[in-house]
């Protein structure tokens, strides 16, 4: 074992740049599939959904993968430096005392503190032993394999009903998996492949016909075009993302643009064009404007925050998932606006360091939720944040300058 590293016996480090030939490793598909299982479940309570003969799948799984944690290779600096950062949103766990609904309060936060530290140390085990590289080929597989999953799931029980979940996740929780399958592609992909690779995992986000991810990644995918320094590597993003706008177009050619029966492609599509005259386009906008002005109003009115997971009880609108559908608003309603903010610090502390793979993969989920989740899907961002924080050296050297060439 290296010196200066925390693992079990046996547990030796390998040289990255030879762990990415041929199949990637048994030992990189158990930690990386037990970290994504993790982003997937994120919860340890007990989900209907997962629950399969009486038994909480979901908490077998979190069982088992916290078992498999303590495997883990981490080093004792790092693992300071980690626990430091959990300091800030765990203060925000004071608020749980005055929320009304505490009980969702805890599941937020402990989805977002536990299952990150856990779920980092699974995924972040792969790069220190095999390298960057190596982790980002394990979740593409898995990451391909669930939509392959999905596609089957959905073509039995309506391939286009966005009501019928996405195998096992919601349409906007799928796209934002999806998502990062397209940028990790992107890294670990060449030539034509990339291109290929790009266009399916975005054809999927437009799929789900979700417009937060949607609009994160094509903003995040021409950060890294515009940011490659190889003139064909920047063509070749520039043509997967205008080949993914195309995709989008042609499928809401299938609607009616005229009419209430417009879809949520064509929504986004008319954004883009500067459309906002349609009605379920005004309704849609409206919506979200609605929640944000109603809970900008919350922080004013309560400026120590109204306890995590009280936002649903202070602010009825009769729409499903409750919540602010942004993070920022969602940490300075329920958290206060000193702790809200200083939970802000380890969830962006991502945008400090240098550019890699990581970083964009962070940044594109960020961007999404902006607009769409909860205080709990966060863990995902935070996540490949703390892996962009943690790991710079093992990265992409130079940023963005190498990963599209």
């Amino acid at each position: 074992m290296q010196s200066g590293y925390i693992a079990a016996p046996g547990f030796n480090r390998m040289n990255p740049s030879t762990a990415a030939r041929g199949l990637p490793s048994l030992e990189a598909f158990i930690f990386a599939g037990a970290g994504l299982a993790l982003l997937f479940i994120g919860s340890w309570v007990p989900n209907e959904r997962l629950n399969i003969n009486g038994v909480p799948l979901d908490t077998v799984v979190v069982v088992a993968t916290v078992l498999l944690a303590t495997l883990s290779s981490i080093r004792p600096d790092m693992l300071r430096m980690l626990a430091v950062l959990q300091i800030p949103l765990l203060l925000l766990g004071i608020t749980i005392l005055w929320s009304p609904l505490p009980n969702v309060g805890f599941d937020n936060l402990t989805s977002l503190v536990f299952t990150s530290f856990v779920a980092f140390l699974l995924l972040n085990t792969v790069v220190e032993k095999y390298g960057d590289k190596e982790l980002a080929r394990v979740l593409v597989i898995f990451l391909s394999l669930y939509l392959l999953a999905a596609v089957a799931y959905k073509a039995q029980f309506g391939f286009f009903n966005r009501q019928v979940l996405f195998f096992l996740n919601g349409p906007i929780v799928f796209a934002r998996f999806m998502s990062v399958g397209l940028i990790l592609s992107i890294y670990v992909f060449r030539g034509y492949f990339r291109i290929i690779a790009a266009v399916i995992f975005f054809a999927a986000i437009a799929w789900t016909e979700s417009k937060g991810p949607i609009l994160a990644s094509t903003i995040t995918l021409l950060a890294i075009g515009w940011l490659s320094s190889g003139v064909r590597g920047r063509w070749a993003v520039i043509f997967a993302c205008s080949a993914a706008v195309m995709a989008v177009v042609i499928v809401a050619q299938y609607y009616d643009i005229s009419t209430r029966q417009i879809g949520r492609l064509a929504i986004l599509l008319n954004l883009l064009s500067g459309d906002s005259t349609l009605p379920m386009l005004i309704e849609s906008n409206s919506g979200r404007t609605n929640l944000w002005g109603r809970t900008a109003d919350l922080v004013f009115a309560y400026p120590l925050g109204v306890g995590l997971g009280g936002w649903t009880h202070y602010v009825n609108t009769g729409i499903d998932p409750p919540y602010p559908h942004n993070l920022f608003l969602e940490l300075w309603s329920e958290g206060g606006i000193v702790l809200g903010t200083l939970a802000c610090i380890p969830l962006l502390l991502f945008f400090a360091v240098r550019r890699n793979i990581f970083w964009f993969v962070a940044l594109c989920l960020f961007l999404a939720q902006l607009v769409s989740g909860n205080l709990g899907d966060a863990r995902q961002m935070y996540v490949f944040g703390l892996l962009a924080i943690f790991n710079p050296e093992q990265l992409v050297t130079g940023g963005a300058a190498t990963i599209a060439k």
